[in-house]
C-alpha cells in the first residue's frame, strides 16, 4: 500500500479530513509534525501539506512555514518525482517557498506567484467584501491537452468538481508574463467555473477575484499541486487523491523540470508624504506576536535584528486640519481598538534602522473608505491608504546593508507580486 505523509505545521487543522480522504483512495496516511527529526522521508511515496493557519498566518499566509528546514527535505523528494499536494494553507506554503511553479534564480526557488487577500466583486464592480470567505465552488482543469506528461492528475472527467472554499488569502495574483509561461509549459491550471464548466470572471463564480479564475496550479513537472479549495472535505474531491494513487502505480520515468531566470537586484523607491495628506501610525499596547515570529524566523536563518510593526494610515481631506483629523480618528475608533492599540502622530524612529512601508491594494483601501462613510459618517475623508510599517533594527549596525538586501531578495516582509513597498526616509 502506498504511504502518504501528512505534513502538519503549528496551526494546521485539516489533518483528520485529509487522512480520511487518502484512506478512501486506497493509500495509507501517516501524519507527522514539522519538527519530527527522526522521520525519514524515504518511507513515503508522496506527501500532502494540510490546510489550516500555520503560525496564525503571521505576516502573510504560509510565509513562516515556507522558511522551515523541512521544505529543503521536501524539495529533494519532489525532484525525485514524488507527488505533493498542498491544500489551502499547504498551497500557500508551496507558493511562498517558490516550489510552485518552480522558477529558479541560480539554485534557489523564486517567489513568482502571490496568494493574497480575497475580494468579492460582482459584475457591476461593487465591492461586497474582503478577507475570509467560506462557500462551495466548482473547479475544472481548463488546459487538459497541454498538461505535463508526468502530472499526477491525468484523469479526464465530464463535469466540474464541487468542493468547499474557505480561506482569507486565496486570491492568485501573478504577472501576465508568468501566467503565459505557465500556460505554454504544460503547467496544470485549475479554474473556478460554474456548474456546467463555463468561466465567469466575477463573484460568485470566481469567489475571490482570483486572476484568470485560478483555483490551483502545479509545478512545471506536474508532480506538485497547490490547490486553494478543499477536496478533502467532501467525497466529491476524492478524485484528486485517487489521481495520486494512479500516478504512483504507473511508475513512469520522471524528469524534473524547472525554469531559470537571471538574477535581478530589487530596488525600492523612497516614500514621501504627498501634500494635503496626513499620516498616523497605530502601535500595539500588548505584545505583537507577529513581530516576534518574524524576528525568530530571521534568527533561524542567521539574520539577527529586532522587528517592530506598526499599521500606517495616510488620509486625504480638504475640509479638516491635522488636529481635527486626529480627534476624529481618536474618537471614532474606526481604525484601531484603544484597549489594545494607540495612535502615534509623529514618526520618530532610530536613524540606524531599516524602515519599509508596505501598501495594501486599492480595493482594500476603497472598502475601508466605504465603511467609514457608511458606518461612521466620516464623509470629510476623501481617500485613505492603509499599509504596514516595518522598522528593522540590526543587532550589528555594520550589517544593515546586508540585512536590507536579504529582506528584499527573500521577500520576507512583503510579496512583491501582490503589494507595493517603499523605503521610508525621515
Amino acid at each position: 500500500m502506498k504511504k502518504i505523509g501528512v505534513i502538519q505545521f503549528p496551526g494546521s487543522n485539516c489533518e483528520r479530513e485529509t487522512k480520511l480522504a487518502i484512506e478512501r483512495s486506497g493509500m495509507q496516511a501517516i501524519s507527522f509534525l514539522w519538527n519530527y527529526k527522526t522521520v525519514s522521508f524515504d518511507i513515503f511515496d508522496g506527501f500532502v501539506i494540510v490546510g489550516g493557519f500555520s503560525y496564525e498566518d503571521r505576516c502573510r499566509s504560509g510565509l513562516i512555514a515556507s522558511k522551515d528546514p523541512l521544505l529543503s527535505k521536501l524539495i529533494i523528494e519532489i525532484e525525485k518525482g514524488k507527488p505533493v499536494l498542498g491544500i489551502c494553507n499547504g498551497a500557500q506554503i508551496l507558493i511562498e517557498s517558490g516550489i510552485v511553479p518552480g522558477i529558479k534564480i541560480q539554485d534557489s526557488y523564486k517567489l513568482s506567484v502571490a496568494l493574497t487577500l480575497n475580494e468579492k466583486i460582482n459584475k457591476k464592480g461593487k465591492i461586497l467584501g474582503i478577507g475570509f470567505y467560506n462557500t462551495w465552488c466548482y473547479i475544472d482543469i481548463k488546459n487538459q491537452k497541454n498538461i505535463a506528461e508526468n502530472a499526477f492528475f491525468q484523469k479526464k472527467f465530464s463535469k466540474p468538481i464541487r468542493i468547499p472554499f474557505a480561506n482569507a488569502e486565496g486570491r492568485f495574483i501573478l504577472k501576465k508574463s508568468t501566467f503565459n509561461l505557465l500556460k505554454s509549459s504544460g503547467v496544470m491550471v485549475w479554474k473556478y467555473v460554474n456548474s456546467i464548466g463555463n468561466i465567469k470572471r466575477y463573484y460568485p463564480i470566481n469567489p475571490n477575484q482570483s486572476m484568470e479564475n485560478i483555483a490551483a496550479i502545479s509545478n512545471f513537472s506536474g508532480n506538485v499541486l497547490a490547490m486553494m479549495p478543499h477536496p478533502e472535505r467532501t467525497t466529491d474531491g476524492d478524485i484528486i487523491f485517487a489521481s495520486i494513487r494512479t500516478y504512483l502505480e504507473k511508475k513512469k520515468i520522471f524528469l524534473y523540470k524547472t525554469f531559470k531566470e537571471k538574477k535581478k537586484i530589487k530596488q525600492l523607491k523612497n516614500y514621501t508624504l504627498p501634500e494635503s495628506r496626513y499620516q498616523f501610525l497605530i502601535k500595539m499596547i500588548i505584545t505583537d506576536n507577529e513581530s516576534i515570529s518574524i524576528e525568530q524566523t530571521l534568527k533561524n536563518l542567521g539574520i539577527y535584528c529586532t522587528i517592530q510593526k506598526y499599521q500606517h494610515l495616510e488620509i486625504f481631506s480638504k475640509k479638516i486640519d491635522y488636529k481635527k483629523m486626529y480627534e476624529l480618528l481618536y474618537n471614532n475608533h474606526a481604525f484601531y481598538n484603544p484597549k489594545k492599540e494607540y495612535l502615534i502622530t509623529k514618526i520618530k524612529l532610530l536613524k540606524k534602522s531599516i524602515k519599509i512601508l508596505v501598501r495594501k491594494n486599492t480595493v482594500f483601501n476603497q472598502y475601508k473608505l466605504n465603511i467609514l462613510h457608511k458606518k461612521y459618517s466620516l464623509n470629510e475623508i476623501f481617500d485613505i491608504k492603509y499599509g504596514i510599517f516595518w522598522n528593522i533594527i540590526p543587532k550589528n549596525y555594520q550589517e544593515i546593508d546586508y540585512i536590507k538586501k536579504y529582506l528584499l531578495h527573500n521577500s520576507i516582509l512583503y510579496n512583491p507580486i501582490a503589494y507595493k513597498a517603499y523605503f521610508y526616509e525621515e
